[in-house]
């Protein structure tokens, strides 16, 4: 993978900004396993903004891909919608943030406001919080 390290500094790295309209392009790798994630990554090139693991490929070497891409000044989406305990979900948080990804997503249909959600509380100095996203709900559901 190319690195596209530019611009602001990132977890001890240069990065890109979020700035251009392909920057705002999240292509999800809703792929089986890495292999096929790293196929369609490099398929993609320089088009794509921000990829999005998600559960699947998370538990199928997903850690080590974020942590690669994330070295290759590629954001990365962790789309793990974490619900847990509050502790839980901080460590949980905190995991994430020491793999290298810029978001997350976390479950907030509990609390009062994203904002309050126990992974905003990661106060890491080695690696700072990703960017949070609260899901209030599920985006399909079946009968």
């Amino acid at each position: 993978m190319q690195d596209r390290s530019r611009s602001t500094g990132h977890r001890g790295k240069e990065v890109r900004g979020v700035t251009l309209p392909r920057d705002r392009l999240i292509v999800a790798l809703d792929v089986p396993g890495v292999e096929d994630a790293k196929a369609l990554i490099d398929k993609l090139g320089d088009s794509v903004g921000v990829y999005k693991i998600g559960l699947e490929l998370l538990f199928s070497g997903g850690f080590a891909l974020i942590h690669e891409l994330a070295q290759a000044g590629r954001p990365v989406f962790v789309d793990a919608k974490l619900l847990d305990i509050e502790a839980t979900v901080e460590r949980a948080t905190a995991a994430i943030a020491r793999s290298g990804a810029a978001f997350l997503t976390v479950h907030a249909m509990d609390r009062a406001a994203p904002h309050s959600s126990p992974c905003t509380r990661w106060t890491g100095k080695r690696s700072p919080l990703p960017r949070a996203a609260g899901a209030t709900h599920r985006s399909s559901f079946s009968a």
